[in-house]
């Protein structure tokens, strides 16, 4: 291995360590420095835009940086199929966050917009299920989260509730995927239980509730108690908690889930 590649390696590495962490702009400053400015470089850069975007100071900015990074990476990583269907789920994520944001603006070039990303972002998606299928061993259960984000942004556009009830579909078929391959305690399993919260809150606040609390739970054994998004998660289930003046035990939380995931088997499970 020649110098340039370990010196990349060594970067990506650290970069990877900090982005767990949750030491976005740490990870960020290693860019420019990067003697080689490889595709697993752009792609991790891409993701730590993406992590920031949500708790930093520019929600649109990072997004729109990450989906462009996610983009690079697509031009550069078609002999590396995983690299690339990373880059395409990554892509149709931000796509799908922006356009979520829609009832925001008011001004229609900016909802065409939004709408628009929206079908770029389920173009993305799918063409990374069909890379991932195509590999030995297909994680596609974060495919599975990103449709579940798509039918949810969906409903934002043309509120209707055959849109919830996919992307609630779509957000447990994942999980149950984390799951079976042993990827349960994992930040994007966690996130998937944060999407059901977001799903559920609005009409059944109790069952939200015990979703927030696995989502916490998944998350600090993914990356830490102390993790930006753990203390974010953690923060807003102590808030839910005395606003909705739930009672349950984390024993019954944690049932409410597994039934959830139960009734998801007994009428999916077996074409899923």
């Amino acid at each position: 291995m020649s110098a340039e590649s370990d010196s990349a390696a060594s970067t990506a590495e650290l970069m990877s360590t900090w982005i767990k962490d949750g030491e976005w702009d740490l990870a960020l400053e290693l860019i420019p420095t990067a003697v080689t400015k490889s595709a697993p470089l752009y792609l991790l850069e891409a993701q730590a835009f993406h992590a920031r975007a949500f708790v930093g100071n520019d929600l649109d900015g990072d997004m729109r940086r990450a989906c462009n990074g996610a983009q690079k990476v697509i031009f550069m990583a078609s002999a590396d199929q995983a690299l690339l269907a990373q880059a395409l789920l990554l892509r149709a994520n931000t796509l799908a966050n922006l356009a979520s944001r829609v009832k925001e603006f008011k001004d229609s070039l900016r909802v065409k917009e939004f709408k628009d990303s929206l079908g770029e972002a389920t173009s993305a998606v799918q063409q990374a299920e069909s890379v991932l299928r195509g590999l030995t061993e297909p994680d596609v259960a974060n495919a599975y989260r990103i449709w579940g984000v798509i039918n949810q942004t969906w409903h934002h556009l043309r509120p209707d509730a055959k849109w919830l009830r996919l992307a609630q579909r779509h957000f447990l078929q994942a999980i149950r995927e984390f799951q079976k391959r042993g990827k349960e305690e994992s930040e994007w399993c966690a996130v998937s239980h944060w999407n059901m919260y977001i799903i559920l809150r609005s009409f059944n606040g109790a069952k939200a509730l015990s979703f927030l609390k696995r989502a916490v739970d998944l998350r600090a054994c993914a990356q830490g108690s102390e993790h930006p998004y753990t203390r974010r998660y953690r923060r807003l289930l102590q808030e839910e908690r005395q606003h909705l003046q739930v009672r349950m035990d984390d024993a019954e939380m944690k049932q409410q889930v597994e039934s959830a995931l139960h009734e998801y088997d007994r009428f999916f499970g077996a074409s899923s």
